[in-house]
């Protein structure tokens, strides 16, 4: 049971920058990461850069508010894949009392930077994805607004037709609303430390009501789309090969596989990439420890191979850990069997995609998952539908 409301959405005028993304688009203006021009710029300057240049875009009318308080109904197709939601803004009361369920664990210093960037920034500029079971009469409405000409349309620099609907009819706006407010079991998908320093932000401003929500891209379930991060580990000195697999083989039942065998996903199976060879390893859960014996496939190789193994035991600070986001197809292993055969060195894993049962088991335990154990889709495109907190 959620509190999803709507609000006063900014959307730009010109869509077709969205084709391109070239430096001097809005999408990247207000992009702090892309305004990172030089080590000698703190992150507080960056983001009074952005706050500055997107204030003067608004003025210049490249952005434009709604005088209505909207939900605003977003769908995202390529091919065989689409996606088709609801746009809203949540309490951020809705995750201190647990109604968003999570499955990631955060890394503080992000959240840090995160609350920086939203407290002189002022804007949501990329709501955070949300997944529930979604009822008939939202769905239907969701139909219904699909069969008129959306408020934009546009296709983005990855081939994605994107269409944006304004749901301003009062009845409408009260039926989803009320649905949400009904709705057991949400979960949130992707966007953890957008999330957490928003709630974080809320306590430090608590006299402001627009820092008090977060925008949220809520779509059905059954439509998320779960991918793998896989790894890629460079060593900075030369690796002991054999005794890596002899220390794998006393957790994993491992096995040698060659270049001509097709690579596969296979569930409690994953790929490693060794001093120019392949092998596929097994979770053999009876060679487990007990403390792991329960645990996802990204936590046991995490715990094992990267950590006990590699003796790596920072993974989202070490330099040595590259998280590459996967597709969970034949391209996506063979990317990561290029960059580790580039250096006898390097070590490649491709893991499997957790399945949604999985991630709804880990969102209703204690103990969550390390970061970038998963790659959920979709993305939604920066600063398309905006959220300003004042």
């Amino acid at each position: 049971m959620i509190e999803f409301n709507p609000f006063n959405g900014v959307t730009p005028k010109n869509f077709k920058e969205f084709e391109t993304l070239s430096d001097s688009s809005f999408v990247n203006i207000i992009n702090p990461y892309s305004n990172l021009k030089s080590k000698e710029e703190s992150f507080k300057d960056i983001y009074k850069k952005v706050r500055e240049r997107y204030v003067k875009l608004k003025s210049n009318k490249y952005f434009i508010k709604d005088n209505q308080k909207c939900f605003y109904i977003y769908k995202k197709e390529k091919g065989g894949n689409s996606f088709l939601g609801i746009i809203g803004i949540i309490r951020t009361d809705n995750y201190v009392n647990e109604n968003i369920r999570t499955h990631e664990d955060i890394i503080f210093k992000r959240e840090k930077n995160f609350v920086e960037y939203l407290k002189i920034v002022k804007i949501n500029a990329e709501p955070v994805l949300i997944f529930s079971n979604i009822d008939t009469d939202v769905k239907s409405i969701l139909k219904k607004y699909c069969l008129e000409k959306g408020l934009h349309k546009f296709k983005d620099a990855n081939g994605y037709e994107n269409t944006l609907w304004r749901v301003n009819k009062t009845e409408d706006i009260n039926t989803i609303r009320d649905s949400f407010k009904k709705t057991d079991n949400v979960f949130l998908g992707d966007g953890h430390h957008r999330a957490s320093a928003s709630v974080s932000l809320s306590k430090k401003l608590e006299v402001k009501d627009g820092y008090k929500y977060f925008s949220a891209y809520i779509i059905p379930e059954e439509k998320l789309k779960i991918n793998e991060f896989n790894r890629i580990i460079k060593s900075k000195y030369s690796i002991n090969s054999d005794e890596i697999l002899n220390k794998i083989s006393m957790s994993f039942d491992l096995r040698k596989i060659s270049d001509t065998d097709k690579f596969s996903y296979k569930g409690e199976q994953f790929i490693l990439f060794l001093n120019k060879s392949a092998y596929s390893v097994k979770i053999d859960r009876d060679k487990l420890p007990s403390e792991l014996k329960t645990k996802v496939e990204p936590e046991i190789v995490n715990d094992i191979v990267i950590k006990e193994i590699l003796g790596i035991t920072n993974l989202s600070k070490d330099s040595r850990v590259s998280f590459i986001k996967g597709n969970s197809d034949i391209n996506s292993i063979l990317e990561i069997k290029n960059k580790a055969y580039k250096d006898e060195n390097n070590i490649g894993i491709v893991l499997n995609p957790l399945k949604l049962e999985e991630i709804k088991k880990v969102s209703f335990s204690k103990i969550k998952l390390s970061p970038k154990s998963t790659y959920i889709r979709p993305k939604i495109p920066n600063g398309m539908l905006i959220y300003e907190m004042e």
